[in-house]
């Protein structure tokens, strides 16, 4: 029972060390931590260790951009875990597949999804975010608009300071960009300056879920919705040098397109 414990202890702070490691846009050194997690969890007799490992690697293949078997990486370590122990992982589950959609021009898939979740479970915000960009790259400018007003009303700053903060500022500071809600420029600004150096992660409940690119994407928007189309662009291309250099492509090609468009 030591033994197991001693396990449980080793491989859950291993993977939070590749949470760290992921928020600060340092996949490549995300890969030895992991590594040794695999390695303990594959003699462990708990599925859970198992699942955390396998939640972290079909995310980092995800951020690098390998998107044509993501799906059936995601559901690989879902499948680790048996029927009574799933639903904790079926959250993280969601919220890879929401990423994947959204990312790869299929929101119509997860956009009333997301909004129904942020419904059931209100103090999850990061969901009602995930709906508002949604709904802007489905052209709903209406819905994604009354999303951002009704979770900017008591000012950004009383969000939740939380693990899923950033994640959250990024998809609100794109979708205000996409809906033209300049109103929203300044505040987002200041609220993003500040950790714009990070990647938009979450970890969800031990195993990695949502993952979005850097920070630094979403302030750059919000400095050329502001009107500061200058800043905003070397943001954007500086976003997209920190995503190349870390080995996400498809999120610095993403924000190099943006740049491109917009200076």
């Amino acid at each position: 029972a030591r033994r197991a414990d001693l396990t449980e202890s080793l491989v859950l702070a291993l993977t939070y060390e590749v949470a760290a490691l992921v928020e600060l846009g340092q996949l490549g050194r995300a890969e030895a931590p992991l590594r040794y997690a695999e390695a303990l969890a594959e003699d462990a007799p708990v599925d859970r260790f198992r699942w955390w490992c396998a939640s972290w690697r079909a995310l980092l293949h995800f951020a690098r951009g390998e998107l044509v078997d993501a799906d059936s990486r995601f559901e690989h370590a879902l499948g680790l875990l048996s029927n009574q122990a799933k639903a904790d992982a079926f959250d993280c589950y969601a919220a890879q597949i929401a990423a994947h959609r959204l990312l790869t021009g299929r929101a119509v898939e997860v956009a009333d999804a997301a909004l129904a979740v942020s419904e059931a479970q209100p103090h999850l915000l990061v969901y009602r975010a995930v709906a508002a960009r949604c709904y802007a790259e489905l052209g709903d400018a209406d819905q994604a608009t009354a999303l951002v007003a009704e979770m900017a009303a008591p000012g950004l700053e009383q969000l939740p300071n939380n693990i899923m903060l950033p994640t959250t500022l990024t998809l609100l500071a794109e979708t205000a960009h996409a809906c033209s809600l300049a109103e929203y420029a300044e505040p987002l600004g200041a609220a993003l300056a500040p950790i714009a150096h990070q990647h938009a992660v979450i970890n969800v409940w031990g195993g990695g879920g949502f993952y979005w690119g850097a920070v630094r994407h979403g302030y750059g928007l919000a400095l050329h919705l502001g009107g500061d189309t200058d800043a905003g662009v070397a943001e954007l291309r500086r976003a997209a040098r920190e995503q190349a250099d870390a080995g996400a492509v498809v999120f610095a090609a993403r924000s190099e397109q943006a740049a491109s468009s917009l200076a």
